[in-house]
């Protein structure tokens, strides 16, 4: 009966001491939610003249290939997804994706897809971020299918 009693008494000041830092942790993440709260909130901030242009290799939509450009775009985490490689310094291809909900797709006579990334700031906290994309892709890259059940 003492062993018991003396597993209990060991126990407890490991357990409040796993509560002080589930607290500690608590109150130091509620901050952080509030700015990413802030963040999402598009009331509070405003466009910039920022942005990068990257070459695209290659783009991908589904399974069609057509030539070198790979057309296509899938889903992560629930959300639709370009998914392009870029062609590093070294000759190597980084994968990348964009969601497609933020993203405008132009056609241009351009033979070269490139990627437009437009920032915007927070207005309060004055931190930059993506807001937006371009995706400039060749002419006759997107086709019109009409699928009537």
């Amino acid at each position: 009966m003492k062993n018991d009693n003396a597993n209990i008494i060991e126990i407890i000041p490991v357990a409040m001491l796993l509560i002080l830092v589930a607290m500690f942790l608590f109150w130091c993440a509620s901050p952080m939610v509030d700015l990413v709260d802030q963040l999402k909130d598009k009331q509070d901030y405003h466009a910039i003249d920022r942005f990068d242009k990257i070459q695209i290799e290659s783009l991908e939509y589904g399974q069609s290939i057509r030539g070198y450009f790979v057309l296509g775009s899938g889903s992560v985490n629930g959300r639709d997804v370009y998914i392009y490689y870029t062609k590093n310094t070294d000759g190597g291809y980084i994968r990348n994706r964009v969601n497609s909900d933020d993203t405008i797709i132009y056609m241009d006579e351009n033979e070269s897809p490139y990627l437009i990334s437009k920032y915007v700031e927070t207005n309060r906290l004055h931190v930059q971020f993506i807001n937006s994309y371009e995706l400039h892709v060749p002419n006759g890259t997107i086709t019109k299918t009409f699928n009537v059940m």
